[in-house]
């Protein structure tokens, strides 16, 4: 009797397969006639499942009456492509909400960054120099990225304009300075570079090498504040200048006041002005 049994058993195990479940790269072990061996599964024709996600086993219901099992390989798929930082300008301080002016960050390949490469400000000021001297003047900067340009001059005058005090224009100072940005933050701008200077009186035009650095500060909206200084010789006399502003954005114009002090040789001129930049 148990001879028998053994002998069953042994029987069913060796007649009962189920070659439908496996690998996706295991063949199947269906007979010749394309009927599966053994005990098999009927799916639908179309799984319901969706496409297998990555490192996933499905069942592949391609295969009829028989239970296969695909899995996807991670290695299969091309690597992303790496990302690209960028630098670049808002149209004005805070534009559109922005934190600051320089915005920062990196995209991929197909992406493009938000902002521009090139940057600029013009400005008109005026203000005092002296007990009894004016000041009105012209700056422009612009730049590509991390290199530009400024140019910048003042005009200081005397009198009050009127019948018995005409204005009269005691001298021209100014400088034109290349530049270069080594830090470019969100929250900070910092230039430097060098040039020329002069300055232009009765007597003729000084022309003298230059020195320029200048940083603008975006702590929140709407406030800039900036500063500038100048080392140089005009005229064979040492040339030293400082200046401070704080401003207030207004769109794409900023409303400032500052102080500035200047040395030209002995000559000091010193005084609080007021102006208007345009940021573009």
């Amino acid at each position: 009797m148990g001879l028998r049994i053994v002998t069953l058993v042994v029987s069913v195990v060796a007649g009962v397969g189920c070659p439908g479940i496996g690998r996706a790269d295991e063949p199947s072990t269906a007979s010749s006639s394309g009927e599966p061996s053994g005990i098999g599964l009927s799916l639908p024709d179309t799984a319901p499942f969706g496409p297998p996600r990555r490192g996933e086993w499905r069942i592949d219901a391609n295969v009829p009456q028989t239970l296969d099992w695909q899995h996807v390989d991670s290695r299969d798929e091309p690597p992303p492509a790496p990302a690209t930082p960028y630098r670049r300008y808002a149209a004005h301080p805070y534009e559109g909400g922005t934190g600051g002016y320089v915005l920062r960050g990196s995209v991929g390949a197909d992406e493009r960054p938000p902002g521009r490469l090139h940057t600029g400000r013009f400005a008109f000021e005026g203000g005092q120099s002296g007990p009894a001297q004016g000041r009105a003047g012209l700056a422009l900067r612009v730049a590509f990225w991390r290199l530009g340009f400024d140019a910048s001059f003042a005009s200081h005058f005397t009198g009050s304009g009127t019948q018995h005090r005409p204005l009269r224009t005691a001298l021209v100072v100014g400088s034109t300075n290349g530049l270069i940005a080594p830090v470019l933050h969100p929250k900070l701008m910092w230039w430097i570079g060098g040039g020329v200077n002069y300055v232009a009186q009765a007597g003729g035009v000084r022309v003298g090498p230059n020195l320029t650095s200048t940083i603008d500060v975006f702590l929140r909206r709407p406030l800039v504040m900036s500063a500038r200084g100048d080392v140089g010789i005009s005229g064979g006399r040492p040339m030293v200048a400082g200046r401070g502003t704080i401003g207030f954005m207004l769109k794409s114009f900023e409303l400032y006041a500052g102080y500035e002090a200047r040395r030209l040789g002995d000559l000091l001129l010193l005084g609080p002005m007021v102006g208007v930049r345009a940021w573009f």
